[in-house]
């Protein structure tokens, strides 16, 4: 396994009392457990809010760099070469020799390109950091290869983020990832903020080079039919934790957590549209007061007395498919 986490918890202040002291009462991810296995599209389904990117940006070990308090806990295991690291120990500094191997593109390309540098000095700036030792035009090159290979003209690097189009500037974010060789790519939205026409472009994109390069994937999304057409597996969250995970087409085909087949069945059917909706009563709890034992207990159409003391755990199913509840098995 190229990734592993164990137990990961993500949480959030909230002021509290007269002298505003920060505790740490909002959990956006709970005790969240998973492997990645080289080479796959590992994909991360659910409603926003439910802690998709807050997960993806704990795994990057973004959150010191963004200057945001966020209390993490449990492991992140990541196998470099031959070396197992726990990146969860780490701090900001000693992380700098394994940023690289991590890399993440945003949901919105605009806001992650620096206005004020030139395409080509974008690309160029990871490679000056991570490649200090590399020629100018060895980097220049690397440049050129790399817009190249997204699908854009080198002769692009003279322009400014502004004066792209935003599936092109996607692809820029694509090949400044690229430019360091990561081993994981966490694509967080990478298309929620595109025109539908372009969205196939960048998908497209995606899936040819992983195929190309055999890069590992961690794609966030919501669109379940985006998800279905790229990831090799899934796992559904909600309100911070794992209610299923699986082969892509044995959860789709077979959906057994309640609010996993509720989110399913919300996809538009064009062929059908007469097919009853598995529509959820009420709404998502705040994760600052996170129901007890299971959280999903107070909108699951299957729920008993139980299910208020017991946190569920992911149990299997059948080969590569488990769900964290009992009454569905």
């Amino acid at each position: 396994m190229i990734l592993t986490v164990n137990n990961l918890s993500v949480s959030f202040p909230v002021s509290s009392g007269i002298f505003q002291k920060d505790l740490f009462g909002i959990s956006a991810v709970h005790h969240v457990s998973f492997s990645i296995r080289k080479g796959e599209i590992f994909g991360l389904a659910g409603e926003s809010g439910c802690g998709k990117s807050s997960l993806g940006r704990a795994l990057a070990h973004l959150f010191q760099v963004a200057g945001m308090k966020a209390q993490l806990t449990g492991q992140v295991e990541l196998l470099c070469g031959q070396e197992r690291v726990l990146l969860s120990l780490l701090t900001q500094k000693q992380m700098r020799p394994y940023r690289r191997h991590i890399q993440m593109i945003f949901q919105d390309p605009f806001h992650s390109l620096n206005p004020r540098m030139t395409i080509g000095e974008i690309i160029h700036e990871p490679l000056q950091i991570h490649f200090p030792h590399s020629g100018r035009k060895e980097r220049q090159e690397r440049v050129d290869s790399l817009m190249e290979k997204v699908g854009l003209s080198p002769e692009y690097g003279r322009r400014f983020p502004h004066e792209l189009s935003g599936g092109q500037r996607q692809r820029i974010c694509i090949a400044r990832v690229l430019a360091v060789s990561p081993q994981i790519i966490i694509a967080d939205e990478p298309l929620s903020s595109l025109d539908v026409s372009i969205q196939a472009q960048i998908v497209n994109l995606l899936r040819d080079l992983q195929e190309d390069l055999n890069l590992t994937y961690i794609f966030i999304s919501h669109d379940l039919s985006v998800m279905k057409y790229l990831a090799n597996r899934i796992a559904v969250m909600y309100l911070g934790t794992f209610v299923e995970i699986g082969e892509t087409d044995e959860v789709y085909q077979n959906p057994r957590h309640p609010y996993t087949q509720a989110l399913f069945s919300s996809i538009p059917d064009l062929k059908d549209e007469k097919i009853k909706k598995n529509t959820l009563k009420g709404e998502i709890p705040s994760p600052q007061y996170r129901p007890t034992g299971c959280c999903f207990r107070t909108r699951c159409p299957i729920a008993r007395s139980e299910c208020s003391i017991a946190v569920p755990q992911l149990m299997r199913f059948s080969d590569n498919h488990d769900v964290a509840c009992p009454y569905v098995l």
